[in-house]
C-alpha cells in the first residue's frame, strides 16, 4: 500500500512539476454552479467572492457552537496567500490574524485537489447510512444527527466559475460512516486549509 501512495505522490509531483512548465494548475475535476454561492452569508465585512479579482480563490468559513467564527481565505493571483481572520463580535467584523505566503502554498493546493475540492457536494450530507440486521433479515436505517458541533461553509472561485457546498461535523459524520468518502474529503480539506492556523 506504502508503494501505492508513494506512486501518486509521484505522478503528483511530475504533473505538478509538468503543469508550472507550461503555465497550468492541475484542478482536477470541477463542477461550477454559482447559483450555489450564497449571497446572504453573514461575511459582514468581507466582500462577497463574485467580487473577487483573484485568479483562484478558495474560503472556508467555520463556525463552531461555542468557540465563535473564523474564516480561512487561500487565493492565487501571481502567487499564493493564506489568511486566517477570526471574528470579533465586538466590532461585528472579521479581523485578520495572520498571513502565510510561501512556495509550500503550492503543495497545499495540489493536496486540495487530490481531496476532490471542486468536486463534492452536499448532497445527503446527514449520516444517512443503512444496515443490514442478520436477526430479522431486514435493512435497518442508521440515521445519526449532532444538535451541535461545526458548520462549515465552503466557497471557491476558478476564473470566472464559482461554486460553493456546506456541511455540518463531517469529522463525525466520516466517523459514523467511514464509506462516504464525502465526509472524509472534506474533513480532510479542513485539516489541510487550517495547516498552520492551529
Amino acid at each position: 500500500m506504502k508503494s501505492f501512495y508513494l506512486a501518486l505522490m509521484l505522478f503528483f509531483s511530475i504533473s505538478f512539476l509538468a503543469q508550472k512548465k507550461d503555465n497550468k494548475l492541475f484542478i482536477g475535476q470541477f463542477h461550477a454552479d454559482i447559483t450555489r454561492i450564497n449571497k446572504s452569508y453573514d461575511s459582514e465585512n468581507l466582500k462577497s467572492i463574485l467580487k473577487s479579482k483573484n485568479q483562484i480563490e478558495i474560503r472556508l468559513f467555520i463556525r463552531h457552537s461555542w468557540e465563535g467564527k473564523s474564516c480561512i481565505i487561500m487565493k492565487f493571483n501571481a502567487i499564493w496567500e493564506k489568511l486566517f481572520y477570526k471574528y470579533d463580535y465586538k466590532e461585528k467584523k472579521y479581523v485578520l490574524e495572520s498571513v502565510s505566503r510561501n512556495e509550500d502554498l503550492d503543495e497545499t493546493f495540489q493536496k486540495l485537489v487530490t481531496k476532490n475540492i471542486f468536486a463534492l457536494s452536499t448532497d445527503s450530507n446527514k449520516g444517512k447510512t443503512s444496515y443490514f440486521n442478520l436477526d430479522t433479515n431486514k435493512i435497518e436505517p442508521q440515521n445519526r444527527y449532532i444538535t451541535d458541533g461545526v458548520r462549515y461553509y465552503l466557497e471557491f472561485k476558478v476564473g470566472d466559475n464559482f461554486n460553493a457546498y456546506y456541511f455540518e461535523n463531517p469529522e463525525s459524520y466520516a466517523a459514523f460512516d467511514p464509506f462516504n468518502h464525502k465526509h472524509k474529503d472534506f474533513s480532510d480539506i479542513v485539516k489541510i486549509l487550517s495547516s498552520g492556523f492551529n
